[in-house]
């Protein structure tokens, strides 16, 4: 697990400020989805943060984190 976990995954977050984009460990991913209400996206799908615990890591290479969109 220790290399799944040191492996960097490329994190593009947009919000109010804009565009930004890290690399973060599992570990460091894991911790900034549990925390927000935006939507995320592994793979093209939009996820949750269960799911993408249960994710198999290996496949994942960019994470993108947006805010909800909401129509009305």
């Amino acid at each position: 697990m220790k290399e799944i976990n040191e492996r960097k995954i490329t994190v593009e977050i947009a919000d109010y400020t804009g565009h930004s984009v890290v690399l973060l460990n599992r570990e460091e991913v894991l911790d900034m989805v549990s925390e927000t209400d935006s939507w995320i996206y592994s793979g093209g799908r939009r996820t949750d943060s269960e799911e993408l615990a249960q994710s198999d890591w290996s496949g994942i290479v960019t994470i993108s984190i947006m805010p909800q969109i909401q129509y009305g």
